[in-house]
């Protein structure tokens, strides 16, 4: 059986990792639209 405070910890980082995910995926959709754009 695993450590639920471990899996809290787990769970914590990976909701405080996905807007910074979120915000890279963006980043990128806007560099490759605006290469495109510049085309």
């Amino acid at each position: 059986m695993k450590n639920p405070l471990n899996l809290l910890i787990q769970n914590v980082s990976l909701i405080g990792y996905l807007p910074i995910f979120i915000l890279f995926n963006f980043v990128l959709f806007i560099v490759t639209f605006s290469s495109t754009l510049l085309r």
